[in-house]
């Protein structure tokens, strides 16, 4: 297998506060136009993409514009409610990474997990935006996400790697 699986423990929120730097919110059309710029940035990277970098790159750009609400919006809100899931998903919350009123990336918490999601992706799945990277971000973020899941009585939050994805092992391994 090529994965590395990492399993934290969940805490309650008066264990640790969000760093200042960043605040995690619910999707939303506040933010359409720094989001728009995020995805145009990621359709120049070159080189190997991230399954979950991939999927901002392949967002559709005329859509985003003129449909925002329907296109990205309201699917995200469903999924938290666990409204008209596809097939093989589960329940699940993304929050918006935001840096000085910009959009700097995504986290996700899975409610719960089918047997696949337990094997290949875990609970909880990220992206910070290139231009974001390497200021603590992601690891700020799983702190807080793992908040989420003591609230939502999640005892142990599985968190799944690629095996040579270096930088997200090292921000595992050094957000606990």
């Amino acid at each position: 297998d090529h994965r590395d699986l990492h399993s934290f423990p969940t805490r309650r929120s008066s264990d640790l506060s969000l760093c200042e730097m960043i605040k995690l919110v619910i999707p939303s059309s506040k933010y359409q136009r720094t989001f728009i710029s995020a995805v145009k940035e990621i359709k120049q990277l070159q080189g190997f993409i991230s399954p979950s970098v991939k999927q901002f790159a392949d967002y559709d750009l005329e859509k985003l514009e003129n449909d925002f609400d329907n296109y990205i919006v309201s699917p995200l809100i469903d999924t938290m409610n666990g409204v008209n899931l596809p097939q093989g998903f589960v329940p699940a919350t993304e929050f918006w990474i935001i840096k000085d009123e910009k959009f700097a990336g995504r986290i996700c918490l899975r409610h719960q997990l089918t047997e696949f999601m337990a094997k290949y992706i875990g609970h909880v799945g990220y992206m910070v935006v290139p231009s974001f990277r390497k200021q603590g971000i992601a690891k700020t973020a799983l702190k807080y996400i793992l908040q989420e899941a003591y609230k939502m009585s999640l005892s142990e939050v599985l968190i799944i790697c690629e095996e040579d994805n270096d930088i997200s092992k090292h921000m595992l391994i050094n957000a606990m």
